[in-house]
């Protein structure tokens, strides 16, 4: 049980490093639910234990943080702010002001 219990945690953080599990079409969070439901069932942490790990305010808070982020950047504030700073920058994009749009969306994969 314990060994079971330990290569559940590590293939979870495996996935959470990664930030995609190869050969599947999932994210993260898709990753830690998979990853807490195969705990409960395969009965490493029972449902009480479970449910009482979950922290209320921060799940409030992150999905306030996610609200936020998404109308800021629908807003186009990302987009302005990149533009803006990369003003002060010694790169090629901020010496000709021609930022490329879409950039902001390949950052996270670097």
């Amino acid at each position: 049980m314990i060994t079971l219990k330990y290569l559940l945690l590590g293939l979870t953080y495996l996935g959470f490093g990664l930030g995609y599990v190869p050969g599947l079409r999932m994210n993260r969070a898709a990753i830690a639910i998979v990853g807490s439901g195969f705990m409960v069932a395969l009965g490493v942490v029972n449902l009480k234990t479970a449910w009482e790990a979950i922290d209320p305010s921060t799940i409030v808070f992150l999905l306030g943080m996610m609200i936020i982020n998404s109308t800021l950047g629908a807003s186009g504030f990302f987009q302005l702010a990149l533009e803006f700073l990369t003003r002060f920058t010694p790169s090629p994009y901020g010496k000709t002001g021609d930022f490329p749009r879409g950039y902001l969306e390949t950052l996270p994969i670097l």
